[in-house]
């Protein structure tokens, strides 16, 4: 029996170290351009950068095609794998056609950007969470009222940014806001059928839903489990399962180490989306820990 856990452990430091190789970490506030993220990759001793597109300082109109063929081969040389994260101001799930629009060209903008830097993701939140309404002492989502109006709006929105998809990168789709109402997942499976898409997995927003709704929750980890082979891009970091406090690894009650298990034969890369830079050390300090024999 010994022997048998012993050897146990030592399959999950095995399937723990093929991760290692994939970890990177989030940018936002703590450098002020692309180079810099990419230099602090390098200094972290991490694979990867996920640059969010909020922050100006990552917005493409800043970068003429010189600067990114440039910073491509700043990345490549530093052995860093660049993805991106798109504004979150995107809404493709909006009833409003010219806020879809909008949003369709961002997307395009943006995938643009990545083609050119090199970057193999692009993630993106589906929409905004819809307006919420006082009704008879409860809150009611204009999706739960129309949702074929939801789900039209959404699927002429994905057939709208498919002319744009690019086989260099991967599109995908964030568990968040819209993506947790189940009419969602029958929807995505829909569109698989003609549009390249996949899904990114983001760890502490499953843990907060299964804890705030534990039937959607339920329904969503059966969703991902479905479709592991959709999943290329995994936001990982913790909470309390009250609020999406984005904390480091092992601080919360979510169980990480089983995820990044279940995630690690994928083609996924693990980002840890915590903040400042610091915590994002500090995941990875707990992380290698769990490889200690």
């Amino acid at each position: 029996m010994e022997r048998r856990q012993r050897t146990t452990r030592e399959d999950d430091r095995a399937i723990l170290r093929t991760i290692r190789r994939r970890l990177g970490y989030q940018a936002l506030f703590d450098v002020p351009d692309v180079e810099a993220a990419i230099d602090l990759a390098v200094q972290s001793k991490l694979s990867a950068v996920e640059l969010n597109m909020n922050a100006p300082h990552f917005y493409p109109e800043r970068y003429p095609r010189g600067k990114r063929r440039e910073l491509r081969r700043r990345a490549e040389d530093g052995g860093v794998v660049l993805l991106l994260h798109a504004n979150e101001e995107i809404d493709l799930c909006s009833f409003r056609e010219e806020i879809r629009c909008g949003s369709i060209e961002l997307v395009a903008r943006t995938i643009e950007f990545a083609v050119d830097l090199g970057a193999l993701r692009v993630t993106i939140h589906p929409g905004r969470l819809a307006p919420l309404f006082g009704v008879e002492g409860r809150y009611v989502s204009l999706f739960e009222k129309y949702p074929g109006g939801f789900a039209n709006s959404f699927r002429d929105s994905i057939m709208g940014i498919s002319p744009f998809l690019d086989p260099r990168v991967d599109v995908c789709f964030e568990n968040v806001g819209p993506f947790h109402d189940p009419i969602t997942h029958p929807l995505l499976e829909e569109l698989w059928a003609s549009v390249d898409i996949y899904l990114a997995w983001d760890l502490g927003h499953t843990h907060l839903l299964q804890r705030r709704d534990p039937d959607r929750g339920e329904l969503e980890q059966r969703f991902f489990r479905r479709h592991l082979d959709r999943v290329r891009n995994c936001h990982v970091h913790d909470n309390d399962g009250k609020r999406d406090s984005h904390d480091v690894i092992g601080r919360g009650t979510a169980d990480i180490r089983s995820y990044l298990e279940l995630l690690a034969g994928t083609q996924t890369w693990f980002i840890f989306e915590v903040r400042p830079h610091e915590r994002a050390l500090e995941c990875l300090r707990v992380f290698e820990s769990w490889l200690e024999p």
